[in-house]
């Protein structure tokens, strides 16, 4: 008969446990009969099919589709009552220790009582981002600057270009998702102040392909697997910013504009002289474009006066003549 102290710092074996017997090396008969006790008790689950443990997949598959919609390990972890340890070790995530291949019934109940549906129910927790994202985005395409939806909502300014950028798995704060709500309720109705910011952020939405409030069902913004009606059906087609309009009829380049916006620029192009060749050139479309939209607002054709440019007039011509015989050279 040996008998053996545990000498674990941690474990503190007690004599007459299975443990003591198989980890110690104890062979006191308080240690022996626990370890037949257990053999016995293996030998019976073996027959009847009532195993302690069982197969891992079916939890580990459960905990990752928790932390994919957007829960923490130490949410996981407190909710279930399990060590976050035994947890990665199971997800196969914990330096130096093989992945889980079986767990109790008693850690498999534990796990699985976990559900998605208490996600971000505390302050801090952790929500999937394709809602708050779209909002953003969303209000970006109406015409509000990234710059003021940092300030309204405290943020730091590498915050939203994070958010409206990254992959749309990335989670974020719950507190950040209701704070973004409770904005865009508020702004998505209505119409930004007309300037160069509303003009840059419709841009920057449309050159990335990003749809404006109307586009999106209230019902299903947040669902990963929604999408959002065509853009260009709920583009205000009478909305009229007349920043874009002036730096348009002033030569500069505008990205995109509405109906009604082509229309004014053709409407004070064509006041000016313009042709429709020069109106297209300028507004950037086409001169069938032009002329089909002179023709709708009623106005007489105008010939292309000589030294006219579609650009900047009689300067625009002189510099792209000086930009062609350089070229040349």
């Amino acid at each position: 008969m040996t008998i053996i102290d545990c000498t674990h710092p941690r474990a503190a074996h007690q004599h007459g446990t299975y443990l003591a017997w198989a980890k110690d090396g104890c062979r006191c008969p308080p240690c022996d009969r626990a370890a037949r006790r257990h053999s016995k008790g293996v030998r019976h689950r073996t027959i009847t099919g009532t195993h302690t443990y069982v197969d891992a997949t079916p939890a580990r598959e459960h905990v990752r589709s928790l932390l994919e919609a957007g829960l923490t390990l130490g949410q996981v972890e407190s909710r279930s009552g399990l060590d976050r340890t035994a947890i990665r070790v199971l997800l196969g995530t914990f330096p130096g220790r093989p992945t889980s291949k079986r767990v109790t019934r008693k850690t498999q109940r534990a796990l699985l009582a976990v559900k998605a549906e208490h996600v971000g129910a505390e302050a801090g927790g952790y929500v999937h981002a394709a809602g708050t994202r779209r909002r953003l985005q969303a209000l970006i395409a109406a015409g509000w600057t990234g710059l003021y939806l940092t300030e309204r909502l405290g943020m730091s300014s590498a915050t939203i270009p994070k958010i409206t950028r990254t992959n749309i798995e990335a989670p974020v704060l719950a507190s950040t998702r209701a704070a973004v709500i409770d904005l865009y309720d508020e702004l998505s109705l209505q119409v930004p102040p007309a300037g160069r910011g509303r003009t840059r952020a419709r841009s920057l939405a449309r050159g990335r392909g990003w749809a404006p409030p109307l586009a999106w069902d209230d019902d299903t913004i947040d669902h990963p697997d929604a999408e959002p009606y065509a853009a260009n059906d709920f583009i205000d087609k009478h909305d009229v910013d007349e920043t874009a309009v002036e730096r348009v009829v002033t030569g500069d380049a505008v990205d995109f504009l509405t109906v009604a916006e082509r229309r004014e620029v053709v409407r004070r192009l064509h006041a000016q002289g313009f042709s429709d060749g020069q109106i297209g050139r300028r507004a950037g479309f086409a001169d069938r474009t032009a002329l089909r939209i002179r023709q709708e607002l009623g106005l007489a054709a105008v010939e292309a006066e000589p030294g006219l440019s579609g650009h900047f007039g009689a300067a625009g011509e002189r510099r792209r003549r000086a930009a062609r015989e350089t070229a040349a050279s």
